[in-house]
């Protein structure tokens, strides 16, 4: 009787917790910053003084052996880091994507810029050993310091 009394509570209380870990019931939490995501190098990235962070996606098979390596980047982006995110099908040898996130300086909002982040899509070993034999692709952007003229709305 005295199991069956714990059986009974115990699951009374377990329920509660199980509810708590349903899927459906998880809230996503909100960004801390908001950016841009671009991933086709024919489009111009725009980015804002006031939004000064950026992401790039590009397609990404690691099961070729290939990866995505930032070849070079204006020396006024900060590379925040990069990720794989993995296909939501779930096929052998199926492609995801790689996304890199960057923050630009200060100092690039200066003036309007035209600043340059070049990506190469090739295997590590052939990156140490300094061949360009993978894909290479350029993304441009294009800074937009905050005007006076947006001071002046903002402030009344």
């Amino acid at each position: 009787m005295k199991r069956i009394v714990f059986l009974i509570i115990g699951t009374m209380l377990a329920i509660p917790a199980l509810a708590q870990n349903d899927p459906s019931q998880l809230v996503a939490e909100p960004q801390l910053q908001t950016e841009t995501q671009i991933s086709h190098p024919d489009q111009g990235i725009v980015v804002k003084q006031a939004q000064p962070f950026f992401s790039i996606r590009v397609a990404a098979n690691p099961t070729t052996g290939y990866q995505w390596f930032i070849k070079e980047n204006s020396d006024e982006l900060q590379t925040l880091g990069n990720e794989y995110h993995p296909p939501k099908a779930q096929r052998m040898g199926a492609g995801g994507y790689t996304s890199f996130h960057f923050k630009v300086d200060k100092s690039a909002f200066t003036v309007p810029r035209v600043l340059k982040v070049t990506l190469t899509y090739q295997r590590p070993w052939e990156k140490q050993m300094n061949k360009d034999t993978g894909e290479t692709v350029t993304f441009t952007i294009l800074t937009q310091p905050t005007s006076q003229k947006d001071h002046l709305i903002k402030a009344h």
